[in-house]
């Protein structure tokens, strides 16, 4: 497995198998990210068996464009949140049968993937995804969004949800390969990243949701327990190759 950062909560996996598979999650709209990343996301999947997740219909986590950037695959699974479904046909299941939606606490099953939501107290999901011999966590928006402006009822429920969701987590596998995390600079417990790493320790821990804004995720890796284990990125197509 090798992971290809992207833009903020956009990467890929590439598992490297004999069917050369690929995974592509929370590809943004244009606003939300750089001009190369449309080309890069194009080339590296071209010819590839694609499987690309959207956790929710958020600017910054999708974009309708990626139908077009896919063509050149080889297959292309879709992996939805209902708020995508609902808000573009393009990727309504109805209309299309490459379309698969996730609902929270729920488990669908897509080829060889077993793929289980989790609601975010935002909107959408977070995936927890278990093929052969690997288990992998994207957390979309799933976080602990609890922030100082809020009237003390609602930060008590952000944290109240996220608490239960690590709890679920846990419950959930034994052991959590890799785990991509919201760890939001603009909140002071990092949008609860650094709960999630010390709740669920999982083997490999990929920042993300910094709006392009990479140097604070180095602050991050200095909070974090045994930092060998983040994939600290630096730019557009930096990859890393989880030991696992």
């Amino acid at each position: 497995m090798e992971i290809a950062y992207v833009h903020h909560d956009c990467f890929i996996i590439f598992l490297e198998d004999a069917l050369n598979t690929a995974f592509l999650f929370d590809f943004p709209d244009a606003a939300h990210r750089p001009e190369s990343a449309a080309g890069y996301v194009r080339d590296q999947l071209a010819g590839r068996r694609v499987f690309c997740f959207f956790s929710h219909s958020h600017a910054d986590h999708f974009s309708p464009e990626v139908r077009e950037l896919l063509a050149g695959a080889e297959s292309v699974n879709y992996v939805i949140s209902d708020d995508v479904a609902s808000m573009s046909e393009l990727f309504d299941p109805k209309m299309h049968d490459d379309v698969s939606v996730v609902e929270p606490d729920e488990t669908i099953h897509v080829d060889e993937l077993a793929i289980t939501g989790y609601e975010s107290t935002d909107l959408g999901v977070g995936f927890l995804i278990k093929l052969t011999g690997t288990t992998i966590w994207f957390s979309g928006d799933v976080a602990r969004w609890s922030w100082e402006e809020q009237d003390e009822a609602s930060r008590a429920f952000a944290d109240s949800h996220f608490a239960k969701t690590l709890d679920s987590l846990k419950a959930a596998t034994t052991r959590l390969d890799v785990a991509f995390v919201a760890a939001d600079p603009r909140l002071p417990h990092w949008a609860g990243g650094i709960d999630f790493d010390r709740a669920v320790r999982p083997c490999v821990l990929v920042p993300m949701h910094a709006f392009g804004r990479l140097d604070e995720l180095k602050k991050f890796a200095t909070e974090v327990n045994d930092p060998s284990r983040l994939f600290l990125y630096e730019s557009q197509g930096d990859r890393y190759r989880p030991s696992l």
